[in-house]
């Protein structure tokens, strides 16, 4: 505590201290008397050695021998304890007399500097006042004189009070929305205000309605620009100042700006719903979250504009650019994008159903999850676009282009694509079930896992096509170009494929029961271990087909050609052969239970282990319509018809006759 504090205190305080002290002193003087009285001198003689203790006890009485005796040990205790009561009386007092004096003190403190807190404040609150009401008053000033430039004749002035707004909004940021709404409906209405347009020589439009007809008649020629002072409007209300408040909204619904420059321009959230915005260049604009329903943008510039949540619904958008556009989770519904660029437009998730997109560029856009509903596709481009898990279900795809477009998991069911070119598209695991697939073109598509239930796909060019594990159950594809195509384990089940074209193709582990194959090409056709259990194979061209464990149970094959070939591993059980080829064809060890051989060709053929007794109703009669000759080996027990051939250039040991089959 400072010096001059103690010193108060102690003056305060200085009766009760006096009476302390004096108390203190006289109970000092009290002990030392009654010591010296009973034998103070005794007990310290005796303490110091300077007598004998037993005999100068002699003669004293009993209280002084019990204080010689004990109280020269604990008397020098019992004097520094009497001695130390005063200080201990005194810190007492001290700290229960001075407490409440210092929380006091510190409380009036408190309030002291609180009160000059509260000046303080109030002089600010005051200060800032006045500024406020001086920057109003100006902006007050100045927002009349720029306002009634505004409304003046001459194009000079009007631009000048233009520039002065665009002043007052940076130098007065409470105030942007009342510029920007002065400004806003300018642009609006300056088109019919007369004192700033003058209507067309010999020619007086006094209504809307005639002005629109104006607008539908003489449209705003190549090259023409809106006029300077509403650019220039345009130009101050798309770049606010970085302090601009973010509640400023940019209202220019139905506003009239054909040929407008709002490059760079500024306008989130703005209000540009039925804005006639033809020709006019936005490209690299930031209108995210905007409103521009059935805005007009024909032939406009919207290259690398930002849109995202934007809406487009009705806009018109004829001839529009719009490539490297954002238009993510854009609202695009019955939009017109007929020839429109969209050439690496960003589209993801964005709602174009119903919209027309006629002969549209969509070259390498980025639609994934796009909705597509009812949109009009005919003729638009979609080479190297990503339209991954799109939904297209009852869009109208009529010579599309897909070139090389990423259409996986894409929906197609029950779509009309015929002649829709999907050349080398990446279209894994889509689903085109039902959809109608006639003169379409798959050439080097990749087709895994895709989905072709009961398709319409004649005439259709699959060759090259990459489809493994592809399900083409009960599909059309009578007279379909499979040349080549990779087919593994894919399931063709009850499949149309009569004349389809299926050389070279690879068909290894596909399921094939049931299949159409009439007249099919299936030459250098791999079907190792191809399902062709109950298929129809008349006439089917199997040359240099490979057979390997190939199930051929219960199926026609009559009229085919197997001229030369290894069907030791085939499973034929049941099946057709009727006038089958078989010359020089190998059927040992087979087991021909149910097989039809009527008119079959065996010339040649190695028949060495066949047992044809579990052949269904194979008769004598049935072996004379068989066609061989000496070199056929047949099983024993089995007699050679008399009408076979005889060659005599056989090995001798080939040349014993076998016994003939009598009439």
């Amino acid at each position: 505590m400072p010096r001059k504090r103690w010193r108060g205190v102690a003056a305060a305080d200085r009766p009760t201290l006096s009476l302390i002290l004096l108390a203190v002193m006289f109970g000092l003087a009290v002990a030392v008397a009654f010591l010296h009285w009973f034998g103070w001198s005794c007990a310290t003689d005796a303490a110091e050695g300077r007598c004998d203790q037993a005999t100068h006890l002699q003669g004293c009485g009993w209280w002084t021998r019990f204080v010689c005796r004990e109280a020269s040990r604990s008397i020098w205790a019992a004097v520094s304890g009497i001695a130390a009561a005063p200080s201990l009386v005194l810190t007492w007092y001290w700290r229960t007399a001075h407490r409440k004096k210092d929380i006091r003190q510190r409380e009036h403190d408190y309030e002291v500097e609180l009160s000059r807190h509260r000046v303080e404040r109030d002089r600010q609150e005051l200060e800032r006042d006045r500024h406020l009401l001086d920057q109003l008053a100006q902006f007050n000033d100045r927002y009349a004189r720029a306002n009634e430039q505004l409304g003046a004749k001459e194009r000079s002035t009007r631009l000048g009070a233009i520039y002065a707004f665009e002043q007052v909004r940076k130098d007065s940021p409470g105030h942007d929305q009342t510029v920007v709404e002065t400004l806003c409906a300018f642009v609006r209405d300056c088109d019919q205000n007369p004192d700033v347009r003058e209507p067309l020589p010999d020619v007086e439009w006094r209504s809307a309605k005639a002005l629109k007809a104006r607008r539908l008649l003489m449209p705003l020629r190549k090259g023409e620009r809106v006029p300077t002072d509403v650019q220039a409007a345009l130009t101050v209300l798309g770049r606010p100042p970085r302090d601009a408040s973010q509640s400023a909204k940019v209202d220019l619904q139905g506003a009239y700006l054909e040929g407008a420059s709002l490059t760079g321009a500024r306008l989130e959230s703005a209000n540009l719903s039925g804005a006639k915005l033809s020709r006019a260049d936005l490209s690299g604009a930031d209108l995210a979250h905007a409103d521009l329903g059935a805005a007009i943008l024909s032939s406009a510039s919207l290259v690398g504009a930002q849109l995202t949540h934007a809406n487009l619904m009705d806009a018109q958008l004829e001839r529009a650019s719009l490539s490297g556009a954002w238009l993510q989770q854009v609202n695009l519904q019955r939009a017109r994008l007929v020839r429109a660029d969209l050439a690496g437009a960003y589209l993801e998730r964005t709602n174009l159903s119903e919209a027309h997109l006629e002969r549209a560029n969509l070259t390498g856009a980025q639609m994934k999850h796009t909705v597509l509903g009812l949109a009009h596709l005919q003729g638009s481009n979609l080479f190297t676009a990503h339209l991954e898990s799109v939904d297209l279900r009852n869009a109208y795809l009529g010579a599309v282009n897909c070139y090389e477009a990423y259409l996986d998991r894409a929906n197609f069911r029950g779509l009309d694509l015929s002649k829709v070119d999907f050349r080398y598209a990446y279209l894994e695991k889509a689903d085109f079930c039902g959809a109608n697939l006639e003169m379409a073109v798959f050439f080097g598509a990749h087709l895994p896992s895709s989905n072709f239930i009961k398709a319409r796909m004649s005439g259709a060019d699959l060759h090259c096509a990459y489809l493994p594990m592809a399900n083409l159950y009960g599909t059309q594809l009578v007279g379909a170009d499979l040349g080549s195509a990779q087919l593994e384990g894919s399931n063709l089940r009850n499949a149309e494929l009569a004349g389809a074209d299926l050389s070279g193709a690879y068909l290894s582990g596909a399921r094939l029961k049931s299949a159409k194959l009439k007249t099919a090409d299936l030459r250098k056709a791999d079907l190792t271990k191809a399902d062709l259990s109950d298929a129809d194979l008349q006439g089917a061209n199997l040359r240099g087909a490979v057979l390997r464990d190939t199930d051929l149970r219960r199926s026609s094959l009559a009229g085919t050609d197997l001229q030369g070939f290894d069907l030791r591993s085939t499973f034929l059980k049941g099946a057709n052969l009727t006038g089958v080829d078989l010359r020089g064809a190998n059927l040992q060890g087979l087991v021909l239970e149910g097989v039809r051989l009527e008119g079959a060709n065996l010339t040649g053929a190695r028949l060495e282990g066949v047992d044809l007794k579990f052949c269904e109703k194979v008769t004598s009669k049935q072996l004379a319509d068989a066609h061989g000759d000496d070199s056929t080996i047949l099983p024993l027990g089995r007699l050679r018809p008399r009408h076979w051939q005889t060659r005599r250039d056989y090995p001798r040991e080939l040349q014993q006759p076998s016994p003939v089959l009598s009439k």
